[in-house]
């Protein structure tokens, strides 16, 4: 059964076209992600307790930057929100540790820690543009559309996909607008420090909402 959560889960073709139109590509994601599973892979028993988890974000933001920031897209930063935006300013795309569903069209993917108040606020907008589709787009904070960059790794493959989140409750993203599923990098005989990770949006501080 696949993941009810999701209006739109692109594959294969369809994912790389997607990304396309993106001015991105998937080799150019998976790289990214590949060269932050690889700096937490050089992490030993004597890094500080969540630091490989911290490492692996911070490589990869790093890496995504590296690949992609020129004339179609640029570094973006705010209240610990780290990643880029398109030059155009209407997409930004924030790197994230997921769950173990990330990458699996069968299941509902998710952040692996909770996210604070300024990504809750930025998901809240991205179902804000949703009800005013067809409406002239404005160039402004308040409608740029905002993609979260999954990865997950286990001891076997690396899996990935860049998603944009619908409804989030308690810090967790819990149904997404659409999915686009990178092909899983597998890889062998890559020793990985396993502890697990600390919330990498380390400034921004989880809300709880107080029910009506």
């Amino acid at each position: 059964m696949k993941d009810i959560n999701t209006k739109i889960i692109l594959t294969e073709y369809n994912a790389e076209h997607k990304l396309q139109c993106m001015k991105l590509s998937s080799e150019g994601l998976t790289q990214s992600c590949l060269q932050g599973f690889l700096s937490r892979a050089n992490c030993t028993c004597y890094n500080t307790k969540g630091g490989p988890g911290f490492i692996q974000w911070d490589g990869t933001v790093k890496a995504l930057r590296e690949c992609f920031c020129g004339s179609n897209w640029e570094k973006y930063e705010y209240g610990g929100l780290e990643g880029i935006i398109s030059s155009d300013k209407t997409i930004r795309i924030i790197p994230s540790s997921g769950n173990a569903a990330t990458g699996n069209i069968n299941q509902p993917a998710s952040n692996r820690n909770p996210k604070g108040i300024n990504m809750i606020q930025l998901i809240e907008k991205n179902q804000q543009g949703s009800l005013f589709e067809g409406f002239p787009v404005q160039i402004n904070d308040d409608n740029f559309e905002t993609y979260v960059l999954l990865f997950y790794n286990d001891d076997k493959e690396l899996r990935m996909e860049l998603s944009k989140p619908a409804s989030i409750i308690r810090g967790r993203i819990v149904a997404w607008e659409e999915r686009i599923i990178i092909k899983p990098y597998e890889f062998e005989n890559i020793a990985l420090n396993t502890e697990e990770p600390v919330d990498e949006d380390f400034i921004d501080i989880p809300v709880i909402r107080k029910q009506i």
